[in-house]
């Protein structure tokens, strides 16, 4: 199992515009109760899902007391575990109008 701790990010996570080609679009469900649809190129490895999940989660622990600390991302059915597939793009993943889940380990 991989497992996934939270920290600062350095960089900004690009969200593609709306109107872009090759666009895939990503609902993502938090353990607080709150799902964002969040939009990744085709392209773009399952890393950066993690990245902005990360980056979102960091940016929740802030604002509150938040859990914090290890966690992972899984898909919503069959419920399976997307750390082992950081390299493979969006599209090769099948999350390309998927729902995946945040869990705090």
């Amino acid at each position: 199992m991989i497992v996934f701790f939270l920290c600062s990010l350095s960089f900004a996570i690009r969200t593609p515009a709306s109107d872009e080609e090759g666009v895939a679009k990503v609902s993502v469900k938090f353990p607080w109760g709150k799902a964002q649809v969040r939009r990744f190129r085709r392209t773009d490895t399952v890393r950066a899902l993690y990245a902005y999940v990360q980056h979102t989660a960091a940016a929740e622990a802030a604002g509150s007391k938040g859990e914090g600390g290890a966690f992972d991302v899984f898909t919503a059915f069959p419920s399976a575990s997307l750390g082992t597939r950081l390299d493979e793009t969006v599209a090769d993943a099948g999350l390309a109008g998927s729902q995946v889940i945040m869990r705090w380990l």
